[in-house]
């Protein structure tokens, strides 16, 4: 609980449209026009071709400078867009950036016939996600950002018992040893997870404490020489190539 309390403090401090929003991922669409006033708070962009953009769509707002293949540009404002009509956008200004203050007062960046550029992202914030067995006890649960699983994910059996606990990396994938166990309590799998892959040695028993069988991962595939039982529970050894 603490180093999921630490992460989502983490995510608070990298704030997006709100102190607990975050930016999702690359851009979703740019738009390019020139500024229609010099409002910081609802500023109107004049587009230069028709928009496929929609009321609701969020982004950040830059000047735009273009000398033959150099462009520049200086964000100005995380935005909202709160009207779409005639090639033209008006937004609400949520956050003003590169704010610069001039003895004691702050020059706006905000300038009719400025060459601008928006660029439509998508924000997200950490929500705690819960899934249930039909009975009601709780069968995963966890914090999502930006669709994916993000650090500290629980897995439990429908009688309530832990089945695992594990962490996610940055893209939402598995990262670090990995421990599940059966519903009486006794382990079930042991192994680590690399990128998102099963790597190294790894371990599966059965619910009385006895190895089922044990071999190594590379990449995410068996490799080499494993240990198992067949279905009759004699034990046999086979062998994997993991190209």
């Amino acid at each position: 609980m603490k180093n999921t309390l630490l992460l989502i403090l983490f995510l608070v401090s990298i704030s997006g449209l709100s102190q607990n929003e975050v930016k999702c991922g690359d851009a979703i669409s740019v738009s390019k026009g020139t500024l229609a006033d010099t409002s910081s708070v609802s500023p109107r962009m004049k587009l230069e071709s028709v928009t496929s953009l929609v009321v609701g769509a969020t982004g950040e707002l830059a000047l735009l400078t273009e000398d033959g293949n150099f462009r520049m540009t200086y964000s100005i404002g995380k935005v909202k867009v709160i009207a779409v009509e005639n090639q033209q956008l008006t937004f609400q200004v949520i956050e003003k950036l590169g704010v610069i203050t001039i003895n004691g007062v702050e020059r706006s960046n905000f300038k009719t016939d400025a060459l601008v550029q928006f660029t439509e992202y998508k924000y997200d914030k950490p929500a705690l996600i819960e899934t249930k067995w039909p009975s009601g006890a709780v069968k995963e649960s966890g914090y999502m950002l930006c669709d994916q699983k993000m650090g500290e994910w629980k897995e439990y059996h429908e009688n309530g018992a832990a089945k695992t606990s594990y962490r996610t990396d940055k893209n939402g994938s598995i990262e670090g040893v990995y421990t599940e166990y059966h519903a009486n309590g006794t382990k079930a799998v042991q192994g680590e997870y690399r990128y998102g892959k099963k790597t190294g040695l790894w371990t599966e028993y059965y619910d009385n404490g006895e190895i089922n069988a044990q071999g190594y991962y590379y990449d995410g595939k068996k490799s080499g020489k494993w240990i198992e039982h067949d279905a009759s529970g004699k034990k046999v050894k086979r062998k994997y190539d993991a190209g």
